[in-house]
């Protein structure tokens, strides 16, 4: 399962939506993030397959939320959202 959560980090890690760690943050910058999100797919998905929409959904609500962002500020960062879905799904 901690592997799970590593590569959700990776991903995250990769992807640097909000830009920090090309300002020279540490690679465990996203590691809160990453664990919501584990859980929230282990926790809700453990016995069914997961779907793009849902997974989407769910980044989407703990990204707003960790970094308190509006609905516009959300709407900026959609597509890299549904990126880290596809990835993370893959």
């Amino acid at each position: 399962m901690k592997d799970i959560q590593q590569m959700i980090n990776q991903i995250l890690v990769n992807q640097d939506i909000e830009g920090f760690i090309d300002s020279g943050a540490p690679h465990d910058e996203y590691i809160t993030e990453a664990e919501n999100i584990f859980l929230s797919i282990d926790k809700k998905y453990i016995n069914e397959k997961l779907s793009i929409v849902t997974l989407r959904t769910i980044i989407f609500e703990i990204w707003q939320e960790s970094f308190n962002l509006s609905d516009q500020e959300m709407t900026l960062r959609y597509d890299n959202i549904q990126n880290l879905a596809d990835k993370i799904l893959n």
